[in-house]
């Protein structure tokens, strides 16, 4: 019933939402369901096949470093002296968040040793999730276009190839007068703005 793009915003939702509480880590799935509906909103899911599935999606994320039943890249996952130095010196000559990240294979995400050995570099000027500067975790979110309108009009028309420009704007147009002719989809994506909108007053 899931797709690899599905498995795949579960598991990005899932620790997106997490949040830790008197040190400890705690992640809700209905936050994440809530999510997910809104970024498939023409999926039927049902809560308890969901629930299965993404305690499944992250044993194996957990397990491997992958949404798929695989093994993980290979990549470093422990700070060793070597890569320490490195990092610092590629600190000193280009402080790019990307390119640290993807030159050790370490995350640039919320993961706590990440941002720890971050910290060493670049003291307490971090911008993320539970650290001393956060930016509100829905902000970005709030918009219809970036919450529901660019997704699913990526997912939905990249199923097939496109062979043209000419192509690629039909489909959008098909796109667009198929979520015009859907009330309980548009009431779904005001819903939405309610909710994330409610969420950020509620983080101050």
């Amino acid at each position: 019933m899931f797709t690899q793009l599905h498995k795949t915003f579960m598991i990005e939702s899932y620790f997106r939402n997490g949040r830790k509480v008197e040190g400890e880590w705690q992640y809700s799935v209905s936050d994440c369901l809530e999510e997910f509906r809104n970024e498939f909103p023409n999926l039927a899911v049902d809560e308890n096949s969901f629930r299965c599935t993404l305690r499944r999606v992250v044993q194996v994320f957990r397990d491997t470093g992958s949404v798929g039943r695989k093994e993980g890249t290979g990549l470093t996952t422990k700070r060793t002296p070597e890569l320490t130095e490195n990092v610092r010196q590629i600190m000193d000559d280009a402080p790019s968040l990307r390119v640290l990240s993807q030159l050790t294979g370490v995350s640039n995400n919320t993961a706590g040793d990440s941002i720890q050995m971050l910290r060493e570099f670049v003291d307490d000027r971090i911008i993320s999730l539970n650290t001393e500067h956060e930016f509100p975790p829905r902000s970005r979110d709030i918009t219809p276009c970036d919450f529901f309108l660019w997704p699913f009009l990526k997912n939905s028309i990249f199923k097939v190839p496109i062979n043209n420009l000419a192509h690629l704007q039909e489909q959008i147009s098909e796109k667009i007068n198929e979520i015009n002719q859907n009330p309980l989809m548009l009431q779904n994506v005001f819903n939405g703005v309610r909710r994330r909108s409610a969420r950020c007053l509620d983080s101050g």
